[in-house]
């Protein structure tokens, strides 16, 4: 279901970078919408969706600027970003805490001369962390792992949004195409009836011929809306994405040459690109340190806290004194509640469930990536063979027209003829729009959808 135009790709593939969510081309930084801002950095990372490569074409740069702007993919990477920060938040439980505190209140004493009463005192705390059974440390990394996960995910967003938007690029061309000929066969049709009408004046076709014209007529005119009404449904596809119809949509171009030739070199490319099996794999680094950090409640806490304080006594004026301590603090959690062992045993659980979806995306991604190479083989075979077809339907019609003008055929043999020929080349159109989504699936099953129309996430 596509033009016959609407193959051939030249998109130059290029290797993703690492960094800030803004989507950048080599000559300008434009930002998401996620962002107010060319760039945004975190403390650690400088995270960038960048175009990696100049893919040629006006539809690949079209293709570019409906991702970046897609409100989908930037709300993924405004997720990521957002477990970028929790990352700092899980590394700041790590370094020394400080506190600024006053307190005041009421104490009852008896027996005791000269105490405190109405006490009040101020100062500062400061507490170094010195050990905690790495608890820290893990989930730090814990979080690292999701934020890895987060940002795959992300990565993944915007290879669907890829794909999506080529289909529906490519629903459009293809319903263009089928306008177009349904346009050839009517003004050929229309180009018939006169001929029959003059035929019929002459005595020579009668007003059956001419009906004949008049339903096929009809009949073409009926498709014609059908194809413009499958036009307006890819449209709707593409703006549900981007949040607004196409502009003029350029040649869909071959990425044949960027594609694996093999099963085995296209497994090995998802099994090292696919962003969906390199997720799965974080998430399940995130499960084992969460239950590192679950195994590790058993383990004492050490630190050293540090306070400076002034005191006195609202009752005693001009009396404040200063008083300063330096201690190790221990403590050892009891296994009284069951809760530690309880968290252990779910931490375990999750690790392996984890373990065992690993397994299910692998195994869905390496069938989803034999399907796909497996249906563009067929689909080119089949764009062949419409093609074939639609030579020898064309011959057909240019000989029937040649013999009827002899008087050797009818109205009906030049109509079939006519519509046999608009069916080839209709044939044609719709294999070419599977050989365009069989190339491009193929393309995101083996995760490097993205890199061939140069938007970069580094992974």
């Amino acid at each position: 279901m596509a033009a016959a135009g609407l193959l051939a790709i030249a998109l130059s593939g290029c290797a993703t970078s690492s960094s800030n969510v803004h989507v950048s081309n080599v000559e300008r930084c434009v930002p998401v919408t996620v962002a107010q801002a060319s760039c945004l950095r975190d403390a650690e990372t400088d995270v960038t969706i960048a175009e990696t490569g100049k893919p040629s074409g006006d539809f690949a740069r079209m293709i570019r600027d409906a991702v970046t702007g897609a409100p989908s993919v930037n709300a993924a990477l405004t997720r990521w970003q957002a477990e970028e920060q929790k990352i700092e938040v899980a590394r700041a439980a790590l370094r020394p805490g400080a506190e600024l505190f006053g307190e005041t209140g009421i104490r009852g004493t008896y027996g005791i001369a000269n105490t405190k009463a109405n006490p009040y005192s101020y100062g500062v705390r400061v507490s170094v962390p010195v050990y905690d059974g790495q608890r820290g440390l893990n989930a730090a990394r814990a979080q690292s792992s999701l934020a890895a996960a987060s940002k795959l995910a992300a990565i993944d967003e915007m290879a669907s949004s890829i794909l999506d938007l080529v289909a529906a690029s490519a629903s459009v061309r293809h319903a263009d195409a089928i306008i177009a000929i349904r346009k050839d066969q009517s003004g050929a049709a229309s180009a018939l009836l006169s001929a029959v009408r003059s035929e019929q004046t002459a005595g020579t076709a009668s007003k059956v011929d001419v009906e004949q014209v008049e339903q096929q007529l009809s009949g073409i005119e009926v498709a014609r809306r059908s194809a413009s009404a499958d036009r307006a449904q890819a449209v709707q596809s593409f703006a549900e994405i981007t949040g607004a119809a196409p502009a003029t949509i350029g040649a869909i171009k071959s990425i044949a040459g960027q594609l694996p030739k093999s099963q085995a070199e296209a497994e090995a490319l998802a099994a090292a690109n696919n962003p969906r099996i390199a997720r799965i794999l974080a998430l399940r680094d995130a499960a084992s340190l969460d239950k590192d950090v679950a195994d590790a409640g058993y383990l004492p806490s050490v630190s050293f806290d540090l306070e400076a304080s002034r005191d006195g006594d609202y009752q005693l004026p001009g009396m404040e004194e200063t008083d300063f301590s330096a201690l190790i603090r221990f403590s050892l959690p009891l296994p009284v509640s069951g809760s530690v062992a309880a968290q252990s045993k779910q931490k375990a659980v999750e690790l392996r469930a984890a373990n065992l979806e690993v397994d299910a995306t692998r195994n869905g991604v390496f069938a989803g990536v034999d399907a796909a190479l497996a249906r563009l083989g067929l689909v080119r075979q089949g764009l062949a063979q419409a093609k074939s077809a639609e030579a020898k339907a064309r011959s057909v019609l240019e000989g029937v027209k040649a013999e009827r003008e002899l008087g050797e055929r009818t109205v009906f043999d030049q109509l079939s003829a006519l519509n046999a020929y608009a069916e080839a080349r209709i044939a044609s159109a719709d294999m070419a729009y599977e050989v365009v989504v069989a190339e491009h699936l193929l393309a995101a099953q083996t995760g490097r959808i993205d890199e061939i129309y140069g938007i970069g996430l580094s992974r």
